[in-house]
């Protein structure tokens, strides 16, 4: 499970830092592999990336 540690939002901006668990890591790094897999370049990759919305559980 995620924890947010921590909003930053300034002008240009919203970010959060995610406190994340091992499960969440493996997970997004299984998904990068699998993209991987098809021999994409990181630019084909970051684009696939971009368009995906990545969901982790946080905790409340």
């Amino acid at each position: 499970m995620a924890r947010i540690i921590e909003n930053i939002e300034n002008q240009s901006n919203k970010r959060r830092i995610i406190e994340m668990s091992a499960a969440d890591v493996i997970s997004i790094v299984q998904e990068y592999q699998n993209l991987k897999l098809h021999n994409k370049s990181y630019d084909e990759i970051k684009k696939i990336l971009n368009k995906v919305n990545l969901f982790i559980v946080e905790d409340i």
